[in-house]
């Protein structure tokens, strides 16, 4: 099976501990995310960063479920052989 590397950006939760000024600006975290689709479906895109060959298919490895509403921007990258 054909599983398509992707590069995501998405919105994530970030905790803050310690002293803050009142007022501060909060943002969410803007993490970057590579890695092949293994799983998508309405809600989740998931991406594996690590896959081994495997007959003729792959095991995967290093599982990200990333919510599809936090997704800001989602490019395909080609893989080159």
């Amino acid at each position: 099976m054909d599983y398509p590397l992707e590069y995501i950006t998405w919105l994530d939760a970030e905790e803050c501990n310690g002293w803050h000024i009142p007022g501060a600006e909060y943002k969410l975290a803007e993490c970057e995310s590579v890695g092949f689709v293994v799983h998508e479906d309405d809600l989740i895109v998931v991406l594996s960063t690590t896959r081994v060959k495997k007959d003729d298919d792959y095991l995967h490895s290093t599982r990200l479920k990333i919510p599809k509403s936090c997704i800001t921007e989602r490019l395909s990258i080609e893989w080159l052989e």
